[in-house]
């Protein structure tokens, strides 16, 4: 997985769209502005999606429709929210293109298509694939984008709370994007401090962080993750795992207490000290997507 900005370019999209343009269904079953959707994908938690073309540029795009009441009032609260979303602005966070309400009074989101001409892939779907467990060297880097994304967008006032695997997406270069940041719970309301949103975001990124090292869900408190793989997965892997892993999940998987911020967990990662594998995460999701 590469920590750096894609190259979002025009040209780059066209050029990463075409292997799969043809493919696409040819029904018009719905559209958008410019943007005609050409697949129903699976729907996200409080939307719809969409496989889109958008008919001037030949570029693919995910639209989100969002059934909302029919009330000025609401409609303006979502174009609000959206608007807050846009401005994260973070390779890790997933990008907004347009944003509007649209004939029928439904709020729609225009995002760049980061999947594959199936679909898109989730954390959750991806593990799946691999087995249900990562090395230590795609845990680490996951993790760490995960933990960046939320610590740029608590810098900026803005926090997701507690985030799930099927909430995060894995473009086709294997870099994560939380998809829709926060915007789930703000459209649902909800009374949580700030505070107290940032400690479950960074609670349920280590938790993950464990899942994926590990291939289990974190007992309170966890086995350490050497023992997990000693015992149950790979002895050999174990061995190489630096121990300051013990500690980094044993502190920040503490219901009460833990890390208060991303950046606190961040200068808690440990180090990696083994080499790095010769199949990587993104030369892995490379190789399943043009299976697909």
């Amino acid at each position: 997985m590469d920590d750096s900005r894609d190259n979002v370019s025009g040209e780059e999209t066209r050029a990463e769209s075409a292997p799969f343009l043809s493919r696409l269904a040819t029904a018009d079953i719905g559209r958008f502005g410019p943007y005609r959707f050409v697949r129903r994908l699976e729907s996200a938690r409080s939307a719809s999606r969409y496989l889109a073309l958008h008919e001037r540029d030949l570029t693919s795009h995910v639209v989100y429709r969002f059934p909302l009441k029919a009330s000025v009032s609401v409609h303006r609260r979502f174009l609000g929210l959206v608007k807050d979303l846009a401005e994260v602005d973070h390779p890790h966070v997933q990008s907004i293109s347009q944003y509007a309400i649209d004939e029928k009074g439904r709020g729609c989101i225009v995002t760049p298509h980061r999947g594959h001409a199936e679909g898109l892939t989730t954390l959750g779907s991806l593990l799946s694939m691999k087995g249900g467990r990562m090395i230590a060297v795609e845990a680490h880097r996951t993790l760490r984008q995960l933990l960046t994304a939320a610590d740029h967008a608590h810098s900026r006032k803005q926090a997701h709370g507690t985030l799930e695997m099927d909430q995060i997406l894995v473009d086709r270069h294997g870099k994560t994007l939380i998809e829709m940041y926060g915007l789930d719970r703000r459209l649902s309301g909800g009374d949580e401090t700030f505070e107290v949103l940032v400690r479950a975001e960074v609670l349920s990124m280590v938790a993950i962080g464990y899942r994926l090292m590990t291939g289990f869900r974190p007992d309170v408190p966890p086995v350490p993750v050497t023992e997990v793989l000693k015992r149950l997965v790979d002895k050999h892997e174990a061995k190489t795992i630096d121990p300051a892993w013990n500690e980094f999940f044993a502190v920040g998987l503490k219901v009460y207490g833990g890390y208060a911020t991303a950046g606190a967990a961040l200068d808690a990662l440990p180090r990696l000290e083994t080499a790095k594998p010769k199949t990587g995460l993104s030369q892995t999701v490379g190789r399943w997507l043009r299976a697909k």
